[in-house]
């Protein structure tokens, strides 16, 4: 098996561990997203408000990712960092 595939096995393993995590932040982000995209867009400071569930996205993503693959795109965690 080549290290691709291997990775991807990873992944997926760690989505099945993490899959009740997942649905649970999803249904979140669901109720808040339209909030959170307005005052992202308008640039108000309210956006911060998101930082937890930002927060927690991030943590899970990083649980989920094979090893070595754990880094997030700065654009990413924006709304945390006043």
């Amino acid at each position: 098996m080549d290290f691709r595939q291997q990775q991807s096995d990873k992944l997926l393993n760690h989505i099945k561990d993490n899959l009740s995590d997942i649905e649970s932040l999803y249904k979140i982000f669901l109720t808040v997203e339209e909030d959170y995209v307005y005052r992202f867009y308008h640039q108000s400071f309210k956006v911060f408000g998101a930082a937890s569930e930002i927060e927690r996205a991030v943590h899970l993503f990083e649980r989920i990712a094979p090893d070595g693959l754990s880094s997030i795109n700065g654009f990413a965690v924006l709304p945390m960092k006043p």
